[in-house]
């Protein structure tokens, strides 16, 4: 009777066994259900991050154009900036509370939502753009892009710190 009873404990699982596999097993799905939630966060904020970038490689193309062919720089406050080309046309930035960069060029509105905390400034031929949220560990011109007019840095005859040849 002793021998039967051995074999039959021999050939299946006690009810702790059972209970730690089940605990295993739990602790396995729910280590990779929060890997895949994380995941698919992650995929999330990096669409958004390309977005953005995207908007702003494009805004910061069309205002380096406008910046490299005018003739005038003026900023009325720090969220605005009127270029004037050679030829006399005449292009506005601007940039709305909610941070959209709006550009007017003849009546052509374009806009990208992508300037929150943006302001201009202008430095004779350099318009500079400056994002008002730097941080701590970062220099001040980390968070700025400045661009430059060929016709006004031309009519100076020379760059900033250099002396006339």
């Amino acid at each position: 009777m002793t021998n039967a009873r051995n074999k039959l404990r021999s050939r299946g699982f006690t009810l702790y066994e059972v209970l730690i596999a089940i605990g295993v097993m739990m602790l396995a799905i729910n280590m990779s259900v929060e890997l895949f939630r994380v995941n698919f966060k992650l995929v999330h904020q990096t669409e958004l991050l390309t977005a953005t970038t995207s908007g702003i490689d494009s805004a910061l193309y069309h205002l380096r154009q406008d910046t490299w062919g005018s003739g005038r720089i003026v900023v009325g406050d720090p969220k605005s900036v009127a270029l004037t080309q050679d030829d006399g046309k005449q292009i506005v930035w601007g940039i709305d509370a909610d941070g959209t960069l709006k550009r007017n060029a003849g009546g052509v509105v374009t806009q990208w939502p992508v300037a929150k905390g943006w302001t201009f400034a202008t430095n004779g031929a350099f318009l500079t753009i400056s994002e008002g949220k730097s941080l701590p560990e970062r220099s001040a011109a980390a968070g700025s892009v400045e661009l430059v007019s060929q016709l006004l840095l031309l009519s100076q005859n020379s760059l900033p710190g250099r002396n006339s040849p």
